[in-house]
């Protein structure tokens, strides 16, 4: 499909040339995302099957680390027992008749009874409902991210370790907004690790959610023009994990950006 498109892209139409253009970009954005859901599916099997191949035994057929005889009788022999009466509710809610309310037999038994229902079919036009885009808060995550920006066009670098050193009061806004949190992930999962922000690029229609967040940014911030004709390098690693606040893990990922001509955006966007 791709190479197809390479050739009908030597078209000397313009406007064919930037529509062939815009669905191989698409078609490379649906190819990375196929691979990364692939990589987790690959990765839940992965897991199933070592669970099952080494701690299947431990967790089903090995002996129950607390046993009656154990834990309760030899205990109580040695220590004896807190209350007089602890020896006969023990014994009472094994042996009694009456046992106390936990969970009654017959309500598995009325789970599994079948029941016969009728269901009528009405005949007609099946109407369906329309299904709406997700609409996010931008003004939200672009206050959160400026910040990080000043940071990454002062020093060139920043990363998701940056979190260690939020107040709790700061990183409480960015846990209440996972959508701010996703944005990492735009850059985690680009075709390439390396790419350039071009204004040819931000100023058309049809963009990726990384360039849609960039313009976003600068049309809101345009003192953060000095991201176009930038280089952005993303570092990505499974592997390695950050534990902020001893609550949320995440990964190590991290920007770099490398400005190859000073100049700021036209905001024409």
């Amino acid at each position: 499909m791709m190479s197809v498109l390479e050739k009908v892209s030597i078209a000397k139409d313009p406007e064919k040339k930037k529509n062939i253009k815009r669905l191989m970009h698409r078609i490379q954005r649906t190819s990375k995302s196929h691979d990364y859901l692939a990589k987790l599916v690959i990765g839940n099997i992965r897991t199933d099957f070592e669970y099952r191949s080494n701690h299947f035994i431990a967790m089903f057929w090995s002996r129950p680390k607390k046993t009656f005889k154990e834990s309760i009788w030899k205990k109580g022999k040695e220590h004896g027992f807190q209350h007089p009466d602890a020896l006969y509710l023990i014994a009472n809610s094994m042996f009694s008749p009456q046992k106390p309310f936990l969970f009654p037999l017959e309500w598995i038994a009325m789970e599994q009874t079948p029941f016969q229902r009728v269901v009528d079919f009405v005949e007609g036009e099946d109407v369906q409902t329309a299904i709406k885009p997700m609409e996010l808060d931008w003004d939200r995550i672009l206050d959160l991210w400026a910040p990080l920006i000043s940071r990454l066009l002062e020093s060139g670098e920043i990363s998701t370790s940056i979190y260690q050193f939020f107040e709790e009061d700061d990183f409480s806004e960015w846990v209440k907004c996972r959508e701010a949190f996703d944005i990492w992930m735009l850059f985690k999962m680009n075709e390439s690790p390396v790419f350039t922000v071009t204004e040819e690029e931000l100023t058309q229609e049809d963009v990726d959610h990384k360039l849609d967040f960039i313009r976003k940014l600068i049309v809101k911030y345009p003192q953060y023009g000095g991201l176009v004709n930038a280089t952005i390098t993303t570092y990505a690693s499974d592997d390695l994990k950050i534990l902020l606040y001893e609550q949320i893990e995440v990964s190590l990922i991290t920007i770099q950006l490398s400005q190859k001509e000073e100049g700021r955006a036209s905001n024409d966007f």
